[in-house]
């Protein structure tokens, strides 16, 4: 909702026209809005709540078992070592069906790795509990520009599209000639980018609302197969000996 109202309040900002030297039209990046506080805020909520939940879903199973065991969590790592020692630590008292379906999920580095969502979602949880994380609007998307016409850009193979332009005043789009009336209507759109860092470290990650669909997809998905394997053991006592206190 908040970046949908972001998005209206900033789409008539999005380029200026104007006309070129050899009487075509030319669409620069205008002056856009930074996208509100408020929308990082809710973002980092979201990253937390997520995080907490794959944690909570754990411990939800490992007490019921083991009550007094209350060492508990969903780790998440990269390296096998890593991994192992975080599951020795904090799955030590949860059946071996929930310890496997843990270890399905990891981002391995022979996988998605560093571009799994639950690893962006570790990561960036992390990241946000010690520090700021922004977000950056750009004008145009990374897949090219988007337009409202009645002709595909493709028959007017003279019409010169530009790739991102992130500056107000760079060029988006130049049409040779005013009798081209689709790009008349020309409309580029607008990405609101995840950014962390600082200085030399600064990464650009996923379109917010693309990185959350797929974090929040991700974790389901994860919370649904615990559900699962918790019902299929029932009222088991299959325990685990906990690791020492």
């Amino acid at each position: 909702m908040l970046l949908d109202q972001y998005r209206a309040r900033v789409s008539d900002t999005l380029s200026v026209v104007s006309t070129a030297p050899n009487g075509g039209i030319e669409y620069r990046r205008g002056n856009v809005l930074a996208p509100p506080v408020e929308i990082g805020l809710v973002f980092g909520d979201f990253l937390q709540a997520a995080r907490a939940s794959l944690d909570h879903a754990v411990y939800a199973i490992s007490t019921a078992i083991h009550p007094d065991f209350e060492r508990t969590g969903f780790p998440i790592a990269l390296e096998e070592k890593l991994y192992e020692e975080a599951a020795d630590r904090y799955l030590g008292c949860v059946p071996d069906e929930v310890r496997a379906v843990v270890k399905r999920f990891q981002p391995s580095p022979d996988g998605a790795g560093i571009d799994d969502p639950l690893w962006q979602l570790h990561d960036m949880a992390i990241i946000d509990r010690h520090r700021e994380i922004t977000l950056l609007a750009s004008v145009v998307a990374t897949k090219g520009v988007g337009w409202s016409g009645t002709v595909a850009p493709e028959e007017f193979p003279d019409i010169r599209i530009y790739r991102p332009a992130v500056s107000a005043g760079e060029l988006l789009c130049r049409v040779p000639s005013r009798e081209q009336e689709p790009f008349r209507n020309f409309t580029p759109d607008i990405e609101v980018s995840v950014v962390v860092g600082e200085g030399d470290r600064l990464s650009e990650r996923q379109e917010v609302f693309g990185l959350t669909t797929e974090i929040r997809i991700r974790v389901r998905t994860v919370l649904l197969e615990l559900d699962r394997v918790a019902d299929q053991l029932g009222g088991q006592q299959r325990v685990r000996e906990p690791a020492e206190r």
